[in-house]
């Protein structure tokens, strides 16, 4: 990784600066991107030495010697001093590629500081983006215990606002920073309105690289993809990417969609996948996170070294603020559905999430709720449908409304595994018991109302979907329930780590035995 900033002051041989940049823009960038020793590189005009030029270059320092004998040969003055100084870089920080930086001023300075570097270090990373208006690029090199060299690129429409955050005569950022003890003086402070010369090698040229990402909103490796994609975004100019964060039920549809799409291997690997999100680049398929992940080494040198357990983290953030999203019009409850492990022959309970279209089907979203809040704990998935349903929900002969209740909309359509509807023997026949499709269920579109759907834990419902029957019932041989179910009191509950989780249960749950209470009603997740 390049580690030093070269900056160096030379006269050209060009009436003017702009003369020799418009030469010279396309074969200094590519003269630097061809030699990966030479990260970034900006260049401006020296106020101080017309026509001349100030260039910036983040390079190896074993590279150094090589580099700039080749970048001097430009139609450089000859016979003219070079003025060069190296500094080492400590903060690299990048924001929208070489497009904005093309668009910058540039103001490098020498400071002198009252504290430590390492404590004005923490002062600018939480001051930089309101000093420094639209920042786009910024080095930071100390020099000393308390001394440091700095460059930063900025919106060149912001100028003059960020000229007067430096006037230490009046009212400003740097006037405060020296009165409340952070900076002593600057030293040296240099101005430049244009850089028409400016890229950073990690900012690839060439055709825009689209990716579109298609996974599930609870998704660790979405979140994963999502933080590289967002990374890239800010710092390749020729990188833009889309994102469809969907439910487990939608992005089943989607694969299914992209199956019929493509052809050949990668309808192969379509259908084979293992449910992770998938990737686009150009309309074309690339594959799921290995090969996301060597597709964004390969081409733009990106390594995620970030642990798991923050996406996994961002993953529960995603699924809270989806079900917030959707608050005003649908309700959300959870089941969780106690099962013998086949492997471990343990009992495990998996918990499944279901929202509720509250304002399509409003009777029979407040009789499944009040259901939830009581008759189906313990109740028993009772038949199972290969490749058609599952159905629970068998608590007796009346509804909450005191026998039947009508069909109140055939608006929503079956679309494909995890569609929630009510049982019925006829029109106008609803009860308590309801199915969850595991298949698209056309054929059941206007004589059974869906009035929601499974937003996570689709895999609990294709577990007890593969349950072996008798075929005379379509009954479970082995017993699959409900072993608890309830509302969601908060949908942000869900952003929380799992320990905690259990821990503020686990409190709750004493609490309410404490006060002589049964164990209904709402619950966290």
């Amino acid at each position: 990784m390049p580690n030093k900033l070269v900056v160096v002051k030379h006269n050209v041989n060009y009436p003017s600066f702009s003369q020799w940049a418009a030469h010279h823009a396309g074969t200094a960038q590519d003269q630097c991107q061809r030699l990966k020793s030479v990260r970034a590189i900006m260049s401006s005009q020296c106020v101080k030495n017309l026509p001349g030029v100030i260039g910036l270059f983040c390079i190896r320092e074993e590279d150094k010697d090589a580099f700039l004998p080749g970048y001097l040969s430009q139609d450089f003055a000859p016979n003219t001093d070079v003025d060069e100084k190296t500094y080492e870089i400590d903060l690299d920080l990048g924001y929208g590629g070489g497009i904005a930086m093309r668009k910058s001023s540039m103001m490098i300075c020498e400071l002198a500081l009252q504290i430590p570097y390492e404590e004005w270090k923490q002062v600018f990373m939480e001051t930089h983006k309101q000093l420094y208006l639209d920042i786009s690029k910024a080095f930071v090199c100390p020099t000393g215990e308390k001394s440091l060299f700095l460059c930063v690129l900025f919106d060149r429409e912001r100028l003059l606002e960020v000229q007067r955050q430096h006037d230490v005569t009046k009212p400003s950022m740097f006037k405060q920073f020296v009165e409340d003890g952070i900076v002593k003086e600057i030293e040296y402070i240099d101005w430049h309105s244009q850089v028409p010369i400016a890229f950073d090698y990690y900012n690839k040229s060439g055709p825009t690289q689209h990716l579109k990402i298609i996974g599930k909103v609870n998704d660790p490796l979405l979140a994963k993809m999502i933080a590289a994609c967002e990374f890239l975004k800010l710092h390749q100019e020729t990188f833009s990417y889309s994102q469809d964060s969907l439910i487990e039920s939608e992005f089943l549809v989607a694969v299914a969609e992209l199956v019929q799409k493509f052809e050949g291997k990668a309808r192969d690997h379509l259908r084979m996948h293992a449910g992770g999100p998938l990737v686009l680049c150009n309309g074309e398929y690339v594959g799921c996170i290995r090969e996301f992940e060597k597709w964004a080494s390969e081409m733009y040198e990106y390594q995620d070294k970030t642990p798991d357990s923050l996406y996994a983290g961002r993953a529960r953030k995603s699924l809270a603020s989806y079900m917030q999203s959707r608050s005003a019009e649908c309700d959300f409850v959870f089941m969780d559905v106690a099962f013998r492990d086949g492997e471990t022959e343990k009992e495990v309970k998996p918990r499944i999430i279901i929202e509720l279209y509250k304002t399509i089907a409003p009777k029979a979203v407040q009789n499944f709720k009040s259901m939830c809040e009581g008759a189906y704990r313990g109740s028993k998935f009772h038949r199972v449908v290969t490749r058609g349903w599952v159905q629970g929900g068998a608590v007796g002969n009346e509804s909450i409304f005191g026998g039947t209740f009508e069909d109140e909309s055939f608006a929503v359509k079956h679309r494909g595994a995890g569609d929630l509807g009510m049982s019925n023997t006829g029109p106008h026949s609803n009860v308590c018991q309801f199915y969850i499709s595991l298949e698209k269920l056309s054929w059941l579109d206007g004589k059974n109302v869906v009035f929601g759907r499974v937003v996570d834990g689709l895999k609990a419902v294709k577990f007890v979907g593969k349950a072996q029957v008798q075929p005379w019932n379509q009954k479970p041989l082995l017993d699959h329930y409900i072993a608890d179910c309830g509302l969601f009191r908060d949908a942000q509950s869900l952003s929380k780590k799992p320990l905690l989780q259990k821990q503020e249960e686990a409190k709750e749950s004493q609490a309410a035995q404490g006060g002589g209470e049964g164990a209904g009603g709402e619950a966290e997740v």
